[in-house]
């Protein structure tokens, strides 16, 4: 989570909220920092129910929330939390972020973080689970996907190549913030913004 940006008894719509969700592993910690890096106030696995609280008492202009699985019953119960947000910010954006299941069994080999939904069951059966949860939500969101390029994940990995074999000369950083802002409509980050702590 970012620095404070809430006033108790402050009820007021941020001008930009963006829900982030989708499959565990696809990168949405990448992208709150990128939403971070763009100027947004962002929390990471709000509990549900603190969602609208939350939009009582905060008052930055620029809001993300993560929300995902870890959330109990999430793909029941976002539904109608999401018709209420959109009810009092009817300009919300909501980002889906997907990979392929080789990409995420990946990642989750490489980190060996449990998956929230592997209890007894296998890696890839966890993932295929989640998957068709995500997949019974009714609004379609924007879509930011690894099946023609790189994942969120992957771009914030540095070494990429251009089609003549050098160095890529953007940031991987700021590369997926122009993907991200692309996506979402959102003004384009310019390379003033790069922060240092992308080189951590």
């Amino acid at each position: 989570m970012s620095a404070p940006a809430t006033v108790p008894g402050v009820s007021a719509v941020p001008e930009s909220l963006v829900i982030v969700t989708g499959l565990s592993g696809s990168g949405k910690s990448g992208v709150n920092k990128c939403l971070e890096d763009m100027g947004y106030f962002c929390v990471d696995n709000l509990p549900l129910e603190l969602v609208e609280p939350l939009l009582d008492r905060v008052t930055a202009k620029r809001v993300g929330i993560i929300l995902d699985v870890r959330n109990p019953d999430f793909a029941a119960r976002f539904p109608e939390i999401l018709g209420r947000v959109r009810a009092r910010a009817p300009a919300t954006r909501l980002l889906f972020l997907d990979a392929s299941e080789e990409s995420l069994i990946r990642r989750f080999s490489e980190t060996r973080r449990p998956h929230p939904l592997a209890g007894k069951v296998s890696l890839l059966e966890a993932l295929r689970r989640e998957r068709e949860m995500l997949e019974l939500m009714p609004e379609r969101p924007v879509a930011l996907s690894d099946a023609r390029q790189p994942a969120p994940m992957d771009q914030l990995k540095d070494g990429r190549q251009d089609q003549r074999g050098g160095r890529n000369q953007q940031h991987p950083g700021l590369r997926l913030r122009s993907h991200v802002a692309e996506r979402l409509a959102l003004p384009r980050p310019t390379p003033g913004e790069h922060r240092g702590s992308e080189h951590e």
